[in-house]
């Protein structure tokens, strides 16, 4: 079973992609269910994988949202579980990470060797490490480079939801452009 927040993220088609390919290559299939980030509709996509008898789960979690010590039962219960970027304390399974610093460090450094020293940093709001982390990035290759951190360059977003028909980040990245055209 394979649980994310929704296919229509740009990120999580090819890494869906890529996970059905190892399945197929070792004899199984998937079953992908969209959580829409929503802690309700995580968990009852857990408890219908396990009544299915799926061998186990990866998932994509919309974060701290209450299901970690469901998981935890579920994984005492014998569902192997693997996690794309959250760490469940109390339990060993495996995890897919991410350096969102290096990364954030990466972009603004590419921008800064364009030439570019007026860098804003734009992103939905904090609520996740991955966009803390990322900030931090942007911030650290800021100072590496001797250029202040301005805080009227950072736009954080006010609201976060999921669509199923489109992502929530790019419309939220195109109001959020607006917002910084108009400073």
């Amino acid at each position: 079973g394979v649980i994310i927040p929704t296919i229509s993220n740009p990120f999580y088609p090819q890494v869906v992609l890529g996970i059905e390919m190892e399945a197929r290559q070792k004899g199984y299939n998937i079953l992908l269910c969209n959580s829409l980030r929503d802690p309700a509709i995580e968990k009852k996509y857990i408890e219908t994988l396990y009544q299915k008898q799926v061998k186990g789960i990866i998932i994509s979690s919309a974060g701290d949202n209450g299901n970690d010590e469901f998981l935890q039962e579920m994984q005492w219960m014998g569902l192997r579980i693997i996690t794309i970027d959250h760490d469940i304390k109390g339990i060993g399974c495996g995890m897919v990470g991410f350096d969102y610093k290096k990364g954030g460090m990466i972009a603004t450094e590419y921008l800064i060797s364009c030439g570019h020293r007026n860098i804003t940093f734009i992103t939905s709001p904090l609520t996740r490490a991955s966009r803390r982390d990322t900030m931090e990035g942007y911030r650290q290759a800021l100072m590496n480079n001797g250029i202040e951190a301005r805080e009227e360059n950072i736009l954080v977003g006010e609201r976060e939801e999921e669509y199923e028909s489109a992502a929530y980040e790019f419309e939220n990245g195109k109001m959020m452009v607006r917002k910084m055209l108009q400073l």
